[in-house]
């Protein structure tokens, strides 16, 4: 799975910047306010709040030069599409082509592929493994583990619901980690399979709701 081609975070300035000015003459960047990230209608980007080098140096345009025509844009997205693809041809079997754009990727016809998926649980997790109640509760928001295993469990049932109701549009669903150990979230234990590679309840909840659907057929 190759991922991602087109993302709206971590995006460097040049990609923005115009080769020319707008018509009539006029610096459009020079004559507006200064954007601020992520407002509407703008190519300021927000930042992507991992600190520098990974989001936090893209926070914001700055240049004083000419903005990217839409024109522009989209050829450097093509360009950018073709390199990238035509580099691992054969080597890929899947991309993932557009990052976090939910409401269009079945209304245009296209096959949807649900990535990166995780649920977080708990701020912290179930990291210790000690028997202390009071550090345990803590761990999870003030609940038990079982409390938060009851919550990620009803998260994934109602997510895998959908999924299987919409299973006519959704190809493939892949998680963003293979357990709570090696997920980037993992102090908020995310996953269907504990820091062990054990099953957790919700993955027995996911299972369950798959055999529902077949069932049904």
């Amino acid at each position: 799975m190759g991922h991602t081609l087109v993302w709206h975070s971590q995006t460097p300035f040049w990609v923005f910047r115009g080769t020319s000015p707008p018509p009539g003459g006029t610096d459009a960047a020079s004559s507006a306010p200064a954007a601020t990230p992520g407002d509407a209608g703008t190519n300021a980007s927000r930042g992507g709040g991992f600190g520098p080098g990974f989001g936090g140096g893209f926070a914001r345009f700055t240049d004083s030069g000419p903005r990217a025509s839409r024109d522009e844009l989209l050829q450097r997205m093509r360009d950018h599409i073709h390199t990238v693809v035509g580099r691992y041809k054969g080597r890929i079997k899947a991309w993932d082509v557009v990052n976090e754009a939910l409401a269009e990727m079945a209304t245009l016809g296209l096959p949807i592929h649900v990535t990166e998926l995780d649920i977080n649980s708990a701020q912290s997790g179930q990291r210790a493994t000690g028997a202390d109640i009071a550090n345990n509760a803590a761990a999870t928001q003030g609940g038990l583990v079982d409390e938060a295993d009851r919550r990620l469990t009803e998260a994934y049932e109602g997510i895998f619901r959908a999924f299987v109701k919409h299973k006519a549009s959704v190809e493939v669903v892949t998680f963003w980690g293979p357990n709570d150990a090696n997920s980037w979230r993992r102090n908020g234990r995310p996953l269907l399979f504990d820091v062990n590679s054990q099953p957790k309840p919700a993955f027995h909840a996911v299972i369950a709701e798959a055999k529902k659907s077949h069932a049904a057929k």
